[in-house]
């Protein structure tokens, strides 16, 4: 139990929520206010140096972008950096992830959208019918006289 409010209260850490926040959420949740408390105590020291080294990493990864917008990057492995205290257990660290690149690609789609085919089909349709009423008025228009004179009798 106490593994998962340490891994819980870290993740949440490493995202920048304040530790405040995080004892409330977990106790919210229903997890036992005693331990969370507990476990709190034990890793505030360590999350001042674990926001700390997240504001570096993001500022870091922001800045590595910048020049890189002109060009096609590749994906680069992100370097963390983790604290452990001494009396904490060892827990199951998450998997390190990569930053996220926005995609910049000269293709925008290779196969059209189904709903785009239907909205081409159905602009298609409704330019025949508009195109056809059209023709139908000016020919009105036109023989008018002879149309008056078939009702007139």
């Amino acid at each position: 139990m106490k593994d998962e409010i340490i891994g819980g209260i870290r993740n949440a850490l490493e995202r920048g929520e304040p530790m405040e926040k995080v004892v409330q959420s977990f106790i919210n949740a229903g997890y036992n206010a005693d331990q969370v408390n507990e476990v709190a105590n034990r890793l505030s020291p360590a999350s001042r140096s674990i926001s700390e080294s997240s504001i570096l990493q993001s500022t870091k990864n922001q800045l590595d972008q910048k020049p890189q917008d002109n060009k096609i990057s590749s994906p680069q492995p992100s370097t963390q950096t983790q604290t452990t205290t001494a009396n904490l257990p060892k827990t199951q660290d998450a998997p390190p992830t990569a930053p996220v690149q926005p995609l910049k690609s000269p293709k925008l789609q290779l196969m059209p959208n189904p709903n785009q085919k239907k909205s081409k089909k159905t602009v298609i349709i409704l330019a025949v019918i508009l195109f056809l009423l059209v023709i139908g008025l000016v020919l009105t228009f036109l023989f008018s006289d002879s149309i008056i004179s078939k009702f007139s009798g």
